[in-house]
Formats: C-alpha cells, sequence, structure tokens
C-alpha cells in the first residue's frame, strides 16, 4: 500500500462519518474498541475473532 492510498482511504473515512475521532470512526465501521492491560511493548492490536473485528488498546499510552 502507498502512503498516497492510505491518505485517500482516511480522507474517505472522515467525509462518510463527518469525524476525525477514531473511536467513532471504528464504530460506524463496527469495529469494537477494548482497552486491555496485559501489553507490555504494545501499543495496541487490530484482531479477528469469530466474525468480530477488534482494536486492542494498550491504556497506559499517553494521549
Amino acid at each position: 500500500m502507498s502512503v498516497e492510498y492510505i491518505t485517500q482511504k482516511g480522507a474517505q473515512l472522515v467525509r462518510k462519518f463527518g469525524t476525525r475521532d477514531p473511536f467513532k470512526i471504528a464504530e460506524g465501521l463496527g469495529i469494537k474498541v477494548m482497552f486491555v492491560d496485559e501489553f507490555k511493548d504494545l501499543k495496541g492490536v487490530y484482531k479477528v475473532i469469530k466474525r468480530n473485528r477488534w482494536i486492542f488498546i494498550n491504556p497506559n499510552l499517553s494521549e
């Protein structure tokens, strides 16, 4: 994937959902977001579990 493609896709999502809030975009795409304390070095991970899409985020990250 090129930088141009990723930039264009991001802009399409912002237009479609009318926000730059990643949590609202994930909700609109049907992706569940969960904060998980078990991560050590990982910032987060995307995973599909039984056809359900999840984003797991390390809650110890700075804003």
